[in-house]
């Protein structure tokens, strides 16, 4: 993960826990990344909303791109086979 999504997930609440060693020294135990990892896994609430979402946004986006290919004249339907 870049250290940008990192910083956005944690600034929106989302990030893993962390411990604070010394001003300026920061660490994420195995436990809270693990607890972490299966939070994400199974989203809860709007987190699990927004994950719907984002899923039906893809496949409709999925949907038109094939549709405009297999309307292309390019598209491999529409190509004569060569002997």
């Amino acid at each position: 993960m870049s250290t940008a999504t990192y910083c956005r997930l944690r600034n929106s609440g989302r990030g893993p826990n962390e411990t604070v060693l010394t001003p300026g020294m920061v660490i994420i135990t195995a436990e809270d990344e693990i607890a972490w990892d299966r939070a994400r896994a199974n989203p809860t609430g709007k987190e699990a909303q927004l994950v719907a979402k984002m899923r039906a946004a893809r496949v409709a986006r999925a949907q038109k791109a094939g549709q405009a290919a297999a309307m292309s004249p390019r598209h491999v339907s529409k190509q004569r086979k060569s002997r």
